[in-house]
């Protein structure tokens, strides 16, 4: 399973601030944040969607400060929002139940709003954009895709700077798309500079790292460089099992894509447990009807 690099929760107590003028929700947010990674590999109910749809808008309302005070059941919400998540929720609220053009709405919708709203070279639109674009390459429409990825990227450089996390997650999704149109060379060159960003970023032992390891390797698998993937997929699963420990389903991930991995190399009975303890981890985690499972 290849992975669309999210502003990961993980990061949230270097982004807060950006959204609250309460520093102290920093150390708050940081645990609360991984728990949350754990919380949306599940499916996203209806209410959590309403709920980041109604936040938004209290927040976006002119005149209203960014700094809302928090209350105890408000501090996922905000968490949500510091890092991003609305357009992700969205997506997989609908994904996950089939219905795409459903998602392509909402997410469309939010996208106009917030062009309408803030201007063309405004962050939240380029944010809007690498979201609805990864809904169209999971549908298979790269073409349409192909140019919201590019002037994402183009947004977040101008804005943010070429080293930023932001503009490593657009390199990272725009790879993933150029790999599914089979531009192998293409992928290959933005995967290794957003894994520069988050390593230089982040530092090599970070799980944003071990994502940027897993896509990597799994392009060398698509290219048949076998043994340069496996190097690569065995240290994201390392990494992963480290600090996230061994029953998250980013591990699942990581111990699918090496199964599939062994699969190829012929080695059979090495990818065998790979798969079955893959398994494991997600129906544990995520229950037996999940579509990951």
């Amino acid at each position: 399973i290849e992975v669309s690099n999210r502003d990961n929760p993980r990061c949230c107590a270097t982004r807060i601030a950006g959204v609250s003028m309460y520093p102290e929700e920093e150390e708050a947010l940081y645990p609360m944040g991984q728990q949350f990674r754990l919380m949306r590999s599940q499916r996203v109910t209806a209410k959590m969607l309403i709920e980041m749809l109604q936040f938004r808008e209290v927040r976006d309302t002119p005149g209203c400060s960014s700094g809302i005070p928090l209350e105890v059941d408000e501090v996922l919400v905000v968490e949500m929002e510091a890092v991003d998540m609305f357009w992700e929720l969205a997506t997989d609220f609908f994904t996950d139940g089939g219905n795409l053009l459903e998602a392509k709405q909402v997410i469309e919708n939010r996208l106009r709003a917030d062009e309408q709203a803030y201007g063309r070279d405004h962050l939240e639109v380029a944010r809007g954009m690498n979201a609805y674009a990864n809904l169209l390459r999971e549908e298979g429409n790269y073409v349409e895709a192909e140019p919201l990825f590019i002037e994402s990227l183009r947004i977040r450089k101008q804005l943010l700077g070429a080293e930023h996390l932001d503009v490593a997650e657009s390199l990272n999704n725009f790879a993933l798309l150029c790999k599914a149109e089979g531009k192998y060379s293409e992928a290959e060159l933005l995967y290794q500079e957003s894994l520069s960003i988050s390593q230089r970023r982040l530092g090599a032992e970070h799980p944003d790292v071990a994502t940027s390891l897993n896509n990597l390797g799994l392009l060398f698998k698509a290219q048949g460089k076998l043994c340069d993937a496996e190097p690569l997929l065995r240290e994201s699963l390392r990494i992963s099992q480290m600090h996230l420990g061994a029953e998250h389903p980013d591990v699942a991930a990581s111990l699918n894509s090496l199964g599939l991995l062994y699969k190829a190399q012929g080695k059979y009975s090495e990818a065998e447990p790979l798969y079955q303890e893959s398994i494991r981890i997600r129906r544990k985690q995520l229950g037996a009807e999940h579509p990951h499972v």
